[in-house]
Order: structure tokens, then C-alpha cells, then sequence
């Protein structure tokens, strides 16, 4: 395996920190992995090394105001510039990776901005990897901070709150824990007019499976009280033949950095190995 840290520039000329785990043989197929709120892409550097060992290169990337990419923690001025990261990594993947299927894998907010992208944007992406996807929040806020919320997002758009989303609720593992908490690139920071961005594509992501023609593969853990196990299990009914839903009994949010993360991978490469991805 060949790792690679690249920095490429946004549309709007930020900086953001990119990297890729390439298969020391011919890829099957492109992994394109976006991260979830609050953390980055180097989290995911077990997984990746699991992929290549199955003959799948990844490209991923942190996006704005995460990891090692510019922009203050949490913030950006709109969920629109998400996307547009998104295309900036997928638009490197092709130059990178000419050529091959490229399969998008997105974990919480990565799920929500891969549905959201793939159900507005026309793609040659082959397939979709959803996990633990933020549509709806089982974390409940009380109505009243987000009344007075919905109220200062139009005033003051770039506030900031903690979403309250702890190592605990994340993962069942202590040494998993502890590993969340002693990584300096972990933030719970968001702007408050994001926050609500994120939730209102939720709301139409939920609506939008429909739109998506391709493999797509969604897993939740019924243990998760941050994303709604119920709203991904709903999510499919409307999905193709194409489409599985596979639930993981008891797990948290984070099923690809917890206790029973092989399991996890096993699963997921048994489901791309089973696919017929063409170069």
C-alpha cells in the first residue's frame, strides 16, 4: 500500500488537506470516502488499509474547518460549499484514478452530503456506501433552543455552538474513546446556520433515495442516539432492487472506528466484491 498527502485548493481558494491509500495491484474500484461532522479523514486510516488489501484504492479528504484543511472549526457559511468540497474531491479522484468506478463511502454528515449530491447532481459515480447517515437527529434538542436557534441563525449566521455529541455516545469502546478524545483534530463545533443547512438536507435527502440508480449499500447501528436508526431504516423503503439496508444490533454511531469494526469491514468489502464494477 502506498499512502500520499496532497493539498488542493477549494473553488473559493481554501486549502484543503487530501490524501490517498493506493492497492499496490490494479484497483477494482475507487473508494471515495467522506468524513463525518467534527472529525477528518485520517480517522479512517484502518479502514483504508483494509480496502487496499482488497484491491480498492481510497481518496479522501478533511473538509472546511475540519482536520488539517483551512477554515475555522466547524464553521462554513453554507452546507452549498460542502457539496462544492465534495466535488473538488471527486473531481480530483478522476484525475487521479482515470478511468476506474469510483464508489462513494459517507459516514453520519458524509452520508447526508453524499445522498444530498448524488440525488441533484448528474455523475459517473458507480456506486453509494451510507453509514450511520445524519437525516435525523435521535439527539434531541429541547424546542426551545432550537426556536431561539432558528431565530439567531438569520440574525447571526456565523454563531457557533457545540452540538453536545460526546466520545461516549459515539462509541462503546473505551480504548476507542480515549483514542477520540486524545485526537487534537476533533472538534464539536458548528456554525448555527450549518447546523440547521445540514438538518434541512436531511429532511430532503430522506425524500430522495429514489433518485439514486446505482448499487447503495446503508447500515445503521441500533445503539446510535446521535442519527436516527429509525429515518436510514425508512430511508430504503423507497429504494430500488439495487439497494440494501443492513442493520448492526446494539452498535453506536461510529461503526467503522469501534469495538466490532472488523466485522463492519468484512461486511462492506464482502458487499463491493459482490458487485460488478467495471473499468
Amino acid at each position: 500500500m502506498k499512502h500520499t498527502e496532497y493539498r488542493w485548493k477549494s473553488y473559493d481558494g481554501l486549502e484543503l488537506f487530501g490524501q490517498t491509500w493506493t492497492s499496490e495491484t490494479k484497483p477494482k474500484a475507487i473508494i471515495i470516502l467522506i468524513h463525518n461532522h467534527g472529525e477528518h479523514s485520517g480517522i479512517y486510516e484502518d479502514f483504508a488499509r483494509n480496502l487496499t488489501d482488497n484491491n480498492y484504492s481510497v481518496i479522501s479528504m478533511d473538509l472546511r474547518g475540519h482536520g488539517r484543511s483551512e477554515g475555522k472549526r466547524g464553521y462554513a457559511s453554507s452546507y452549498r460549499k460542502l457539496i462544492k468540497d465534495l466535488q473538488t474531491l471527486i473531481d480530483k479522484s478522476e484525475g487521479l484514478f482515470p478511468g476506474y468506478p469510483k464508489i462513494l463511502i459517507g459516514q453520519g454528515l458524509g452520508g447526508n452530503i453524499a445522498i444530498y449530491y448524488l440525488s441533484t447532481h448528474v455523475t459517473n459515480i458507480s456506486g453509494l456506501i451510507v453509514i450511520s447517515p445524519w437525516l435525523v437527529l435521535e439527539h434531541r434538542f429541547p424546542k426551545s433552543k432550537l426556536f431561539i436557534g432558528n431565530i439567531i441563525r438569520h440574525v447571526i449566521p456565523t454563531c457557533m455552538l457545540e452540538t453536545g455529541f460526546a466520545a461516549e455516545d459515539k462509541r462503546r469502546s473505551q480504548k476507542a474513546i480515549q483514542k477520540y478524545k486524545d485526537d487534537p483534530f476533533m472538534h464539536d463545533k458548528v456554525s448555527i446556520r450549518l447546523f440547521y443547512e445540514i438538518i434541512f438536507a436531511g429532511q430532503r435527502s430522506s425524500r430522495s433515495i429514489y433518485k439514486i440508480n446505482m448499487p447503495v449499500l446503508v447500515m445503521h447501528g441500533t445503539g446510535d442516539t446521535i442519527a436516527s436508526y429509525k429515518a436510514s431504516r425508512n430511508f430504503v423503503l423507497n429504494a430500488s432492487k439495487k439497494t440494501i439496508f443492513k442493520e448492526w444490533p446494539d452498535y453506536y454511531h461510529d461503526l467503522l472506528a469501534d469495538q466490532g469494526s472488523d466485522e463492519v469491514f468484512r461486511f462492506i468489502t464482502g458487499w463491493l466484491n459482490s458487485q460488478p464494477w467495471r473499468s
